[in-house]
């Protein structure tokens, strides 16, 4: 088949082995079908998601990925698609300026284009940039008012503003036009307020039947049962579940080490987390925890490096670690550099 089949078959069969995790096997699949079709662009756009998506894993793939997302937009550089594919990358990759640059691309290309416009909002929302996220979900609105991805990011945009009743809406009416909708499910399973983990593991219970082995889902159950210290042996169970999919997201290890520092292993969440950051060293949340975990050690020096490092990453713009840093100085008696962080 790799060396008769057509570049659909290469291509069905590559992206079948990267969602199993065989992300070397596709890759070969992808390189062999590129030197007969060279400038195919659903192969060329295919093995850059391949490489980003196998990233996460392993942190040295991601400039490969940055060199095959630039070599399919130098081949076809009127592929609007390729360029949206490409600013989503990057923004993954929190390259804001080099995403801004390959979503403009596109839209110059194309200004109403969905998927371009929506991963843009997408990465403003995550950087909390609510007034561009703004303008993009208007023209979103516009081009397509009930698609569900317009759904899904208005009652993100809402929740993100602490507009609950309003996502809550956003989400419902989503689930109105697709019972089966998983963005839905899983959103309406954030569900917040006293009382309401019940009926959000009803929601997050209804999206996993649907995708058994859906790592993020598993991942909102498992983040769910943590916060009652009676649930902790299902919040261990849900990630045993979710590392078993997929063993090396750092999303799923970061939880982990926290099960870990809530019952009392603050050691061992110590060594899990500098295993992780010795292959993400950029992993933010990783690092908050480290510091959190350094604290539970009795080990404030090391507690303020790790906090350090998270001002570094971000430049200084992490409101999250100068709230935990002040609120740990303050329970270690040092209330001057707790006013001072807090300032």
């Amino acid at each position: 088949l790799v060396r008769a089949g057509s570049a659909a078959e290469a291509l069905n069969w590559g992206q079948c082995l990267g969602r199993l995790g065989l992300f070397e096997e596709a890759q070969e699949i992808f390189t062999i079908a590129l030197k007969r079709e060279p400038r195919n662009p659903f192969l060329l756009q295919a093995r850059a998601y391949l490489l980003a998506k196998w990233s996460q894993s392993d942190p040295r793939q991601a400039e490969a990925a940055a060199v095959a997302f630039a070599a399919a937009c130098q081949a076809l550089p009127h592929n609007v698609y390729l360029w949206q594919a490409r600013g989503a990358s990057e923004a993954e990759r929190r390259h804001r300026h080099g995403a801004e640059t390959c979503f403009a691309k596109a839209l110059s290309l194309d200004p109403g284009n969905l998927p371009a416009l929506t991963a843009r909002a997408d990465m403003y929302l995550e950087s909390g940039d609510w007034e561009k996220a703004w303008e993009d979900l208007q023209r979103v609105q516009e081009l397509a008012p009930n698609h569900i991805y317009t759904l899904h990011l208005l009652g993100r945009w809402h929740f993100y503003r602490g507009e609950w009743t309003a996502a809550q809406e956003s989400w419902q009416q989503l689930l109105q036009l697709d019972r089966h909708s998983l963005y839905a499910l899983q959103s309406l399973g954030q569900w917040p307020g006293a009382g309401a983990a019940q009926e959000a593991a009803a929601y997050l219970e209804r999206a996993l039947e649907l995708d058994p082995e859906n790592t993020a889902v598993l991942l909102e159950l498992a983040l769910l049962h943590l916060a009652d210290p009676a649930a902790r042996d299902q919040a261990a169970a849900y990630l045993a579940r979710a590392l078993a999919v997929e063993p090396a997201n750092p999303k799923l290890l970061v939880s982990r080490a926290h099960l870990l520092l809530e019952q009392g292993e603050a050691t061992r969440a110590r060594e899990e987390l500098e295993h992780l950051l010795a292959r993400h060293p950029e992993n933010i949340p990783a690092w908050h925890l480290l510091g959190r975990t350094f604290l539970a050690l009795g080990q404030p020096e090391e507690m303020a490096q790790a906090f350090q490092k998270i001002v570094q990453l971000s430049r200084g713009r992490n409101l999250q670690v100068y709230l935990t840093w002040a609120e740990s100085a303050r329970h270690l008696g040092h209330q001057e550099e707790a006013g001072h962080l807090l300032t």
